[in-house]
């Protein structure tokens, strides 16, 4: 069985979720759809599988106005995460994170595909440790001039097994567009970095 939580009239600006947090632990098959998260941090907890998030829009606020975010985070082993078509506006930090504990499984199966990361306060994808990780057809763009140093538009640690970065765009004033980190032993067969515009 699945669950979806979705606006009625598919309008992802009709329904705004005002939370400080947003859990999603042992459970599966769960979609957001086409919802507003503002200032909301979804975190996806232990199990919690099968998860999608499709069509919404995640708003934070300016860094200046205090610590906003809008973001998914992520420390705990979980299966098949879809971020699929959203929109990520203004963030005080990052946008999508995974920081997986070093050691036992990893995080398996996670597809960011369609999305548009718009102004992150610092890193728009920082993700470590992850297992089969593919992020393909996203668009990022940030006009920040104040703050460059240590903020990239995609920013991989440790990926495990392979992962796939394609087809992505990347414009404006990151540091670096992406940047992988791979540790000696780690089996990447199979991944690749391949027609992204930077």
């Amino acid at each position: 069985n699945t669950i979806t939580f979705e606006s009625a009239n598919g309008n992802n600006s009709s329904v705004e979720i005002n939370a400080v947090s947003l859990g999603v632990t042992n459970v599966t098959g769960v979609t957001f759809k086409n919802l507003t998260f503002k200032s909301c941090q979804a975190t996806i907890g232990l199990n919690g599988n099968k998860v999608t998030f499709k069509g919404n829009i995640f708003s934070g606020s300016s860094a200046a106005a205090g610590t906003f975010f809008s973001t998914i985070y992520s420390s705990k082993y979980h299966e098949d995460l879809k971020i699929t078509g959203n929109t990520f506006i203004q963030s005080s930090s990052l946008h999508l994170f995974y920081n997986h504990v070093y050691g036992g499984a990893y995080p398996k199966r996670t597809i960011v595909n369609g999305n548009v990361f718009r102004e992150p306060g610092r890193t728009a994808i920082d993700v470590g440790n992850v297992d089969s990780l593919v992020v393909d057809s996203n668009s990022f763009y940030r006009t920040n001039t104040i703050t460059v140093s240590n903020c990239q538009a995609i920013r991989i640690l440790q990926p495990r097994n392979y992962f796939k970065i394609t087809r992505n765009y990347i414009n404006g004033t990151f540091e670096t567009g992406i940047d992988i980190g791979i540790k000696n032993g780690n089996n990447i067969a199979g991944s690749s970095i391949e027609n992204n515009v930077v």
